[in-house]
């Protein structure tokens, strides 16, 4: 979920972090919330949360919620995070590789992904990172999972090629 929407959270204050998810997929929060909670790092269930875009001139929906806080979790924010000027700027970790599995695809394709029929592609959201991270994704998707990508620049999506995705669907049901 790293790899998508997800939010890891480290108060300066603490030695543990928070994880937050938010997303507009209703169900998939719900599963998320579940997992969860089925080994107990959770709280409060998924709460609705409206937010006015100024860009759009749209109100859209989003369903959240948070992980207690972990100590865990703080190893994972220093994996996933650098610190610059002060600010958390979420990162690839340098064993992305190692971790990467097709569960995590899986997940980061229900978090950042959109099937295109028409083109028969699938395409994920990738401007949380840098052009040369980007590229490093793709070549573990092309290294590990044998699975194509393509990159642009201008959408900041990497899109999984039509060919790739019956190698794609085969690691999902491993």
């Amino acid at each position: 979920m790293q790899l998508g929407d997800s939010h890891i959270t480290k108060p300066s204050s603490t030695n543990k972090s928070i994880l937050q998810i938010r997303m507009a997929n209703l169900s998939f929060v719900q599963y998320l919330w579940n997992l969860f909670n089925d080994v107990g790092i959770v709280g409060a269930k998924p709460y609705t949360y409206l937010y006015y875009d100024k860009r759009t001139g749209k109100t859209y929906t989003s369903y959240n919620f948070n992980t207690l806080s972990l100590l865990i979790l703080a190893t994972l924010h220093s994996q996933w995070y650098t610190t610059i000027e002060g600010c958390s700027i979420k990162i690839l970790p340098t064993n992305l590789s190692d971790i990467l599995t097709p569960r995590a695809i899986a997940f980061w394709v229900a978090c950042d992904g959109s099937y295109h029929k028409r083109d028969g592609v699938i395409y994920l959201s990738t401007d949380s990172y840098t052009l040369i991270e980007v590229q490093r994704l793709q070549t573990i998707l092309l290294e590990k999972f044998y699975i194509n990508s393509t990159f642009s620049t201008h959408s900041l999506l990497v899109n999984i090629e039509s060919g790739s995705l019956n190698d794609l669907w085969w690691h999902f049901k491993s």
